[in-house]
């Protein structure tokens, strides 16, 4: 039987159905499909986009139904596939890339794939805005179990992630901007088929999502004077999440709050229902009361020249009822003009 191979060659795509095109192209080193109908078919393929590699080895066995294929991407640019899923947002790509390592198979009309997943260098922006809205230098997903019934990861990475989050002149949050606005037309409700039985939806497990290095802006814009501040350096651990009920994962996160102060984080929740099981302890230490000027003039109209702010919060939600049980510690505060 005959082999197959393509070298040197490109593949194009360009798609304009989305408000911003999509044209992608594809770098074909080499591919390669070999094999005959009594002992099944070998494809491999090598090929480059951007300066991202892909590579993909894929046997088809004789009863041409078996299938088995290694993936092996490499720092593969992310902006020309951008549009796809930012098309309902009004949000810009500011870069990212990926990387993954991916053996799957295809047995008996069942699947199976293991490996890692990487998403380097991401930033999403705001329009207008110079600092992303939300981004992070690298996010891997390591030990990658995925069957039909059930994903599994083992440790997930979060390094240097930051967000905005902005209350505007009208105490909006930027958040409520992000997506378009979808056109009001008129259309028939579809039809309900009582017949039709949901998909069954795997459960995921995480056994350990380790963050370093995370920051958190926020401003509110809606006080006169403005105020914001910044947590940053926020390091630590949330362990075991999963999506199956009655499972609830542990949060250790410690953290600097602008110069001087520092954040405690400890507790547990539910990931899928965390309005219904939620118990979060955050600690706030050495606040400068200064900072807080905006707040202490609108609501007390009074100016704090002095002082640190010292909090124990404990917010426990069980069935949408929440309880609080909170403390502050004020040191030392003068009080200026009003």
């Amino acid at each position: 039987y005959p082999q197959l191979t393509l070298s040197d060659s490109q593949l194009r795509w360009r798609d304009a159905t989305t408000a911003q095109p999509v044209a992608l192209q594809l770098a074909i080193d080499q591919a390669t499909l070999q094999g005959n109908p009594q002992q099944g078919f070998a494809l491999d393929w090598q090929s480059r986009l951007g300066r991202g590699q892909l590579a993909l080895q894929a046997r088809l066995a004789a009863n041409l139904q078996d299938v088995t294929a290694t993936l092996d991407a490499r720092n593969l640019p992310l902006q020309g596939v951008a549009p796809y899923a930012l098309d309902a947002t009004t949000l810009r790509f500011g870069g990212g890339e990926l990387s993954a390592k991916v053996k799957g198979s295809w047995r008996a009309q069942r699947w199976q794939a293991d490996g890692q997943l990487a998403l380097a260098r991401l930033a999403l922006y705001e329009p207008g805005q110079r600092e992303p809205l939300l981004g992070w230098q690298r996010l891997q997903l390591d030990g990658i179990r995925a069957r039909p019934q059930r994903i599994s990861v083992g440790d997930v990475r979060l390094v240097a992630p930051q967000l905005r989050f902005i209350l505007d002149e009208q105490r909006v949050p930027n958040f409520a901007h992000v997506l378009k606005p979808k056109p009001t037309t008129a259309t028939a409700p579809a039809a309900a088929n009582p017949a039709a039985k949901p998909a069954a939806v795997p459960v995921v497990d995480v056994r350990a999502v380790r963050v370093r290095d995370a920051r958190l802006d926020f401003a509110d814009r809606g006080l006169n004077p403005a105020f914001g501040t910044r947590i940053h350096s926020l390091s630590g651990t949330v362990l075991g999440l999963s999506s199956q009920p009655g499972r609830r994962g542990t949060v250790a996160l410690d953290g600097r709050v602008d110069q001087y102060g520092d954040v405690r984080i400890r507790g547990s929740l539910s990931p899928l229902d965390v309005t219904r099981d939620l118990d979060m302890a955050l600690n706030f230490r050495n606040i400068p009361l200064g900072s807080l000027n905006p707040y202490a003039m609108t609501f007390a109209g009074w100016k704090i020249t002095d002082g640190r702010l010292g909090t124990e919060l404990r917010y426990l939600l069980q069935d949408r009822q929440l309880k609080g049980d909170n403390r502050m510690l004020v040191d030392n505060i003068q009080l200026g003009e009003e």
